[in-house]
């Protein structure tokens, strides 16, 4: 087939739109005719833009995945304030998806059970509306809430192959490698604020995100993700590398062809285990650089729910991970740690440990944690001045002043723990439909994790969307992760977990095993595979 056929098939050419294109070229050089150079061109590029995001809106959804994290980087100025590239990106997907279902009608909306869960949980914040002290900034924030469940609702109803969940991945685990080479970068070339310096001599990693803590969760959105991947490729590699070896030793005759399809496979299998092992340790260095003690609890609870989503097949990790745990010990114990990283460890049990903020004098050792724990204290008081309705969503910051301890007159923005945080701001109502959004995607994880047992790559997706999930639940005890548009990350992983139940697995490229040879002998290829591969 020729480049311009394969072009034409991509974008599904029908004689209409042959005609239309006709029409689009004579339109583009009158553009270029009546306002002529840079700027006609520029009309025609973006008219093109939108006219291909119309064709393939899913087109315009992988941009947007890969603008959260650029967002406060490429702003473009509207009247009085900049709109992020992450913003236009969305208000353009929304619109070439409806655009694109008008002109295909006879497509239906896909609805799951985490779908019903988004809308239990914007029901119950909305309800906050008749206690609020600030409606502009209440419907902010339930703004901000519907662009996650509409971007989740994006993702289930534009992902329809294993390819375009594959690209899917790809642009969520891009930015934080992205972000991950960055905050590293930053951290030993010193690049950032002297706020950041740690005392350990490195900056802390803040990448693009512009702070340490929000930067570690955005990265721990990808990390679980990258990490089981990387499991699966490797071990993918591991045991077709074994059975070639084995089919040598037994001088089995194969034709050509065969041993052809094999060793292109391995190769694949090796290069995107060892890439995505590269990605899963920038990631983790780029986490343990940021200190974010809150990144660390939230990555041990992702941690252990991969652990116990892999049952037998967690020996390895398990053994892996003893090893790298009793080094850690030795180090520690021959003081080879850097004692900046041991005191931030040892400090996790401070922002644990509920005390009484007032009147205490804060030092440079234990600002954070007093501040911490004075944010938790005026959330409290939101919460018990209303314990149904809370304050108001989205309320925090402009009813502060009403509950500050003394000493602290400024907030941060969020109490530093979203469950608190969300109590405060919609009472028990919110803190209940968040909850059950929370439940109802850890109950579509556990069944995508269940029903994906027969395939391989397809369960280190749903286990690894599971770390990820868990990574910010347990982070969220300390931080608010439902900011900067990471919603758009959070809701891709989330949908993850029903397309890997429906999409039907390629067996041209990666043929699954049967259930038992996959509890047997873990993630990868095995000898009934590479005779399915025999026969293409």
């Amino acid at each position: 087939m020729t480049i311009s056929r394969r072009i034409a098939a991509w974008l599904d050419f029908s004689i209409g739109s042959r005609v239309a294109a006709v029409l689009a070229a004579l339109l583009a050089g009158l553009l270029i005719a009546a306002f002529g150079g840079v700027r006609g061109v520029g009309l025609v590029v973006g008219l093109l833009g939108a006219v291909l995001l119309i064709v393939r809106p899913r087109l315009a959804f992988y941009l947007l995945v890969l603008s959260v994290p650029v967002q406060d980087v490429i702003t473009v100025p509207l009247g009085v304030i900049d709109t992020t590239i992450t913003q236009i990106t969305f208000t353009g997907t929304i619109a070439a998806w409806l655009l694109w279902r008008l002109a295909n009608n006879r497509q239906t909306t896909t609805v799951t059970p985490i779908t019903f869960g988004f809308l239990v949980f914007l029901w119950c914040i909305s309800a906050s509306l008749l206690t609020t002290h600030s409606m502009p900034d209440s419907l902010a924030e339930i703004a901000r809430w519907t662009v996650t469940f509409l971007v989740y609702l994006l993702a289930t109803n534009l992902i329809r192959t294993r390819k375009q969940m594959g690209i899917l991945i790809g642009c969520l685990l891009a930015g934080g490698t992205f972000e991950a080479v960055l905050g590293v970068t930053q951290a030993f070339s010193l690049s950032g604020p002297l706020a950041f310096l740690a005392n350990s001599g490195l900056l802390r990693a803040y990448g693009t995100i512009g702070a340490p803590n929000s930067y570690a969760g955005y990265i721990d959105h990808s990390l679980p993700l990258a990490a089981t991947l990387a499991i699966y490729w490797l071990g993918a590699w591991w045991r077709r590398q074994s059975v070639i070896i084995r089919a040598q030793q037994l001088a089995e005759l194969r034709p050509p062809s065969f041993w052809d399809t094999q060793r292109r496979l391995t190769l694949k299998a090796g290069w995107l285990g060892v890439l995505l092992a590269l990605a899963a340790l920038l990631m983790l260095t780029a986490v343990i650089l940021s200190e974010s003690r809150g990144a660390w609890v939230g990555l041990t609870f992702g941690s252990l729910g991969i652990i116990v989503a892999l049952g037998r097949r967690a020996v390895a990790p398990l053994v892996a991970l003893g090893i790298v745990v009793l080094l850690g010990l030795a180090a520690y114990q021959a003081n080879a740690l850097p004692e900046a990283l041991v005191q931030r460890a040892q400090s996790i049990t401070d922002n644990v440990r509920i005390f009484d903020p007032h009147g205490l004098v804060p030092t440079p050792d234990n600002f954070s944690i007093i501040e911490r724990m004075a944010q938790w204290y005026a959330a409290w008081g939101m919460f018990q001045s209303n314990p149904i309705l809370g304050v108001g969503i989205g309320n925090y910051t402009y009813v502060y002043d009403m509950f500050n301890v003394e000493g602290w007159p400024y907030s941060q923005g969020h109490a530093h723990n979203y469950y608190l945080n969300i109590s405060a701001e919609a009472g028990l109502a919110g803190l209940f439909g968040y909850l059950v959004w929370l439940g109802t995607a850890l109950r579509e994880a556990a069944r995508a994790v269940r029903r994906t047992r027969n395939n391989g790559y397809y369960q280190a997706i749903a286990i690894g969307s599971l770390g990820v999930l868990l990574t910010l639940m347990g982070h969220n005890f300390f931080e608010n992760l439902h900011v900067l548009n990471m919603g758009v990350h959070l809701s891709s992983v989330l949908a993850l977990f029903y397309l890997v139940r429906i999409l039907p697995a390629d067996e041209a490229n990666e043929p699954s095993a049967t259930a038992e040879a996959e509890r047997s002998a873990g993630w990868g290829f095995n000898e009934a595979e590479l005779a399915k591969t025999e026969r293409e």
